[in-house]
């Protein structure tokens, strides 16, 4: 019913409404009013979905989506109708599984099972936890007499080299591969013999990504507009081994106030970028822009704001020097000296002006120019223009100046309408004087003379007679008679510092000492705008929480010797000028070990040999035992990666142990260092061992660091079938093509060891050998286990220990070399019946 009914007319009806398929009914019709339609509401599907549809009487419902957490991932996508489901990502088991495929937003982890090593292999790399374990066949103990020693040292003094050399592995009879992971700079050493081969695996440089600034002038004046910007630039993760090849780094002068109107922004490019990270604009911008310095100020802020970029990038504000100008001087009739406006510095030598104004052409004059504090300014001497002037040379005691002058003859006198310079005053500032801070130093000139190029007397208008006050221009204005310099002792206004590595490797927790120390330079900037290397005068401390750096004194940092795994976000060396107080701060990183260490022995098993003694044995009836090379590598952690080093070499032997001896059931094997320069460890069983299974123990301080797998004492002997011996002449090391210099990058040395005839007098070679086994293996032979080589013409080839050279005189033809092996007791005595031969053509 729309309209009611009255008494006089009908009710008036109207038809209900009918909704739509996109709409519901919102409200009911009634006897009196209409059926409400209503549209569907859409839900956002960025964060909703429509869990219900609507009905005829009821709208659509939207519910919001569910967020996975941060331990989650999205397992089921969401849908216009229907919800995301979240699953949570998979804990892998790290003592047996490795992260294969990292998590995403929309996947698990993929979780793979480690390798195992058979027997026979070594692990060449851990276990991590983005890694999985390496294996490979042991090849140290090659079958050869050539028994490589690797080892790697740091570039620096910082302790431990970067990267890691792993085992050799023989490519050829005279070729070996050593494969390396690039770490820090470091220098890789083979061994072979006597004889050392060196090669620098250098971690790449890398794109600049930040800098440090320092500006001097603090204030700028208009006779001395030298400004110097330092800039330290270094990478993303704060080293300074920024690629200097593609890295350019810009200087901007913006002129502020009144300068504004006298010129344009100026740019500078910084002069090259040294291996230090660092470069500098050092330029006197009078050159550049003149009417900068030039005029009174008028009052405004005249400022030079200085900005720096980096790469082409958008520039930064890193200081504001405020500019006093040098306003032009107005003088007539009368001589005035022009004094430097800006300071003078102790140890500094300046050349002040003194000019004449008049109407009339000089034709000789006398000056006495005095200084009245000559332990901070002394006045040296003078310079005229000879060509013009002669008289008597200027003297001085350093407190005053007598000059004496007159034109020569048949010169014509310039104008000096406008300022004619007369002489030039040469001032210094005595190194090491007495001003601790500021002095104000008053220079004062009388004219006791001035004549005209009739020799007659001009006196200065106003004034009756000599001696006559000059003016004198310094940094307040004009004025008479007397002038005041300021004079300073030079200071520090900025430092910059920079590691010589700042990819510090904690060994620490290894060996108990603490690491190599990484040095650190200083570069400061002085108020007199120049820079230079500090090395006293600092006090350094190492901040942001460390514990396992320390400052040695403010020579650089170092690892300390009771370091533990510790954190591996970047740190900090903070250097203070103490005078001064200005400071910087040098960032560098920790890579810390993760334990346990990853202990490999090449030999599965030992077994004895006949007629051998033992290392330390002291009866030829004790039964002595093959040996074994043992490697040690350890996985450092450091800031977003983890890299691998063999550190065999940084271990003392005392640290290697055996389970036997650790468990207190007897020591079963020893350890000795092997080679001519030591740098290789072997293991062998002791005569008095028994037949078993046992491991060896790398330890620090009691502490266990890592175990090998176990390694059989078998019962049953072998023995020696012959002697193998080579004669290597030279060895060298070349970096395999396609390996990578990038931090955590991988590639391969090859070594080449050289066996060439002896074919000139004086031409020298060195002998290896090595014992020949039953079972096939060799062990490497040394003389202070009884190692003899001989020559079977001395008079063609002398032998000296293990070096064999032709003899001067020598005739062409075949000399063999023979290699002599008896056991030798640990007191020196010689196992009669232990003796193997063996020759060299």
């Amino acid at each position: 019913i729309s309209v009611n009914e009255t008494a006089t007319s009908d009710r008036d009806c109207m038809p209900l409404d009918v909704c739509n398929g996109t709409q519901f009914e919102s409200t009911p019709p009634t006897r009196f009013s209409n059926r409400g339609c209503q549209a569907y509401a859409p839900c956002n599907l960025t964060i909703e979905f429509q869990a219900a549809n609507g009905t005829n009487v009821s709208d659509v419902q939207c519910d919001l989506l569910t967020v996975c957490g941060s331990l989650q991932f999205e397992d089921v996508p969401a849908t216009a109708f229907s919800d995301r489901q979240c699953e949570n990502i998979s804990d892998c088991d790290f003592a047996v599984e490795w992260i294969a495929v990292n998590e995403t937003l929309t996947s698990d982890r993929q979780c793979d099972l480690a390798t195992n090593c058979s027997a026979g292999q070594a692990e060449l790399v851990p276990l991590g936890r983005y890694n999985d374990r390496e294996c490979d066949q042991v090849v140290v103990d090659f079958n050869s007499s050539i028994v490589l020693g690797v080892a790697l040292q740091s570039t620096t003094t910082a302790g431990y080299g970067g990267g890691v050399a792993t085992q050799a592995q023989a490519l050829s009879s005279n070729e070996y591969s050593i494969a390396y992971t690039v770490g820090r700079a470091g220098r890789v050493t083979t061994t072979v013999g006597d004889r050392q081969t060196s090669s620098t695996i250098s971690a790449s440089t890398r794109a600049a990504a930040s800098f440090e600034a320092v500006v001097t002038p603090r204030v700028m004046y208009g006779d001395a507009t030298d400004l110097l910007v330092l800039v330290q630039v270094r990478d993303a993760e704060g080293q300074r081994l920024v690629q200097t090849s593609s890295t350019s780094v810009s200087v901007e002068l913006i002129p502020l106030g009144s300068l504004a109107t006298s010129g344009q922004t100026l740019t500078l490019a910084c002069s090259s970028l040294s291996s230090l990270g660092l470069c500098t604009v050092n330029r006197e911008l009078v050159n550049d822009r003149a009417l900068w310095f030039q005029g009174n100020s008028s009052g405004q802020n005249d400022r030079l704001e200085v900005r720096v970029g980096l790469n082409g990038g958008s520039t930064r504000r890193v200081a504001e020097i405020p500019v006093v100008r040098k306003p032009s001087v107005a003088v007539s009739d009368n001589v005035y000296m022009e004094l430097r406006r800006a300071p003078v510095y102790t140890g500094d030598t300046h050349r002040m002006q003194v000019y004449a104004s008049t109407s009339y052409s000089v034709g000789g004059f006398r000056l006495l120019i005095k200084s009245n504090d000559t332990a901070a300014l002394r006045l040296v001497t003078a310079v005229v223009d000879e060509s013009l002037w002669s008289g008597t040379p200027a003297t001085s005691d350093g407190s005053q100046l007598s000059l004496s002058y007159s034109l020569k003859g048949g010169v014509t006198a310039p104008s000096f309408a406008g300022p004619q310079r007369l002489v030039e005053v040469v001032m210094q500032s005595p190194s090491g004087s007495a001003v601790l801070d500021e002095a104000l130093v008053e220079i004062s000139v009388d004219t006791l003379e001035l004549l005209d190029t009739s020799s007659a007397t001009r006196v200065p208008g106003g004034q009756m007679s000599f001696p006559v006050a000059a003016m004198v221009d310094d940094r307040d204005g004009l004025r008479s008679g007397t002038g005041v310099v300021v004079v300073r002792a030079d200071r520090v206004v900025g430092l910059v510092g920079s590691l010589e590595d700042s990819e510090l490797v904690n060994t620490g927790a290894l060996t108990g000492a603490a690491g190599g120390r990484s040095n650190l330079r200083v570069q400061a900037v002085f108020e007199s705008v120049r820079d230079g290397s500090l090395g006293s005068g600092m006090n350094c401390v190492v901040e942001q929480g460390n514990t396992a750096a320390e400052a040695v004194g403010c020579l650089g940092v170092r690892t300390l010797a009771s370091a533990v795994n510790g954190s591996v976000n970047g740190t900090q060396l903070r250097v203070t000028h103490v005078a001064s107080g200005e400071t910087a701060t040098v960032p560098f990183s920790v890579a810390h070990p993760v334990l346990p260490l990853s202990v490999n022995v090449a030999r599965s098993s030992l077994q004895p040999i006949l007629n051998w003694a033992g290392f330390s044995s002291s009866d030829c009836s004790s039964v002595g035992f093959e040996s074994s090379a043992v490697t040690v590598f350890a996985n450092f952690e450091r800031p977003g990666s983890v890299f691998t080093a063999e550190v065999t070499s940084l271990l003392q032997l005392n640290q290697f142990e055996d389970s036997s001896s650790s468990s207190g059931s007897g020591q079963q094997l020893e350890f000795r260092r092997f080679g001519t320069l030591g740098d290789m460890v072997r293991v062998t069983a002791l005569s008095t061992a028994s037949s078993g299974n046992v491991s060896v123990h790398v330890t620090q301080g009691g502490v266990l660091l890592g175990e090998s797998q176990n390694v059989s004492i078998l019962s049953d002997p072998t023995s020696v079938v012959s002697l193998d011996t080579r004669a290597v002449s030279g060895t060298s090391l070349r970096v395999a093509p396609g390996s990578s210099s990038e931090f955590g990058g991988q590639g391969s040395l090859v070594l080449t060891v050289t066996a060439a005839a002896l074919k000139q007098e004086g031409a020298s070679t060195m002998m290896v050998a090595s014992a020949i086994l039953a079972n096939g293996q060799r062990e490497p032979l040394e003389a202070t286990h009884g190692l003899v080589f001989n020559s079977t013409d001395r008079s063609q080839v002398s032998v000296l220990g293990n070096d064999v050279t032709v003899v001067q005189g020598a005739e062409s033809g075949p000399v063999n070399v023979s290699a002599v092996w008896q056991s030798i007791l640990a007191n020196g005595s010689v196992c009669e019946d232990a003796v193997g031969t063996g020759t060299s053509g």
